[in-house]
C-alpha cells in the first residue's frame, strides 16, 4: 500500500560523454568576454563608426536522450547602427560537425547566415589563410556571404579577433543607410 503512494521518477540517462565545441570554433567565435567590444569605420564614408557590444554569453548543452551532451553557444551582440543579432553555435549529432548561426533581432523579414565545420573543414563559408581587408592584412579568415538577411550580410571572422568585416543595409533598409563596415579595434569595457 505504501508503495502505491510514490511519484515513479523519470528516467535521466546518466552522462557518459560530452561533444565539446572544438577550440578552432570557439576561437573564431566563443572565446571573448562579455563587455567586449569591436569599433568598425564604414569604408563608404569613413565619418561613419559603429560599435558591436558582446552583452551575453550563454553555455549550455543538448542531451539526446541517451548518454552524450552536446555542446552549445548562444553569444548576443548589440550593435548602434544595424540590427543586434545571436550567435548561436552547437556540436551536431554526428559527433564531428558544428554548426554557427548568425541571427538577426528584427521585426523585419529576415534570414540568417549559417557555417558549418566538419573535421576541420568550413562549410556555408569561404577560408582564407590570409585576407587584405583595407591595407591591413587577417590570418585564418572565415568569410560567411550568404544574401539573405535584410539587416547585414557577409561577415569575415579572422581567428581569434572576432569579426573584422561586415555590410549593413540598416533597418530598415534605405538607400544611402548601409555601409561596408571594417575593424578598427577591439577593446573591453
Amino acid at each position: 500500500m505504501s508503495q502505491s503512494c510514490i511519484k515513479p521518477k523519470p528516467f535521466t540517462p546518466a552522462i557518459t560523454t560530452t561533444i565539446p565545441v572544438p577550440q578552432d570554433v570557439m576561437d573564431y567565435f566563443v572565446n571573448y568576454d562579455v563587455g567586449t567590444c569591436w569599433v568598425y569605420q564604414d569604408s563608404i564614408n569613413p565619418a561613419n563608426f559603429d560599435t558591436i557590444e558582446l552583452t551575453q554569453i550563454l553555455h549550455s548543452g543538448f542531451n539526446n536522450d541517451r548518454d552524450t551532451l552536446f555542446d552549445e553557444y548562444s553569444l548576443f551582440f548589440q550593435p548602434h547602427k544595424t540590427s543586434a543579432f545571436w550567435v548561436w553555435i552547437s556540436a551536431s549529432r554526428n559527433n564531428n560537425s558544428y554548426e554557427i548561426q548568425i541571427v538577426p533581432v528584427t521585426p523585419y523579414a529576415a534570414g540568417e547566415l549559417d557555417v558549418a565545420e566538419q573535421n576541420g573543414t568550413w562549410y556555408g563559408g569561404v577560408y582564407q589563410d590570409s585576407l587584405r581587408i583595407m591595407n591591413k592584412t587577417y590570418y585564418q579568415t572565415l568569410e560567411i556571404y550568404q544574401y539573405n538577411v535584410i539587416c547585414f550580410f557577409n561577415f569575415i571572422y579572422a581567428k581569434n579577433i572576432g569579426l573584422v568585416s561586415y555590410e549593413n543595409w540598416g533597418q530598415p533598409r534605405v538607400k544611402g543607410s548601409g555601409g561596408n563596415y571594417k575593424f578598427v579595434k577591439k577593446f573591453k569595457k
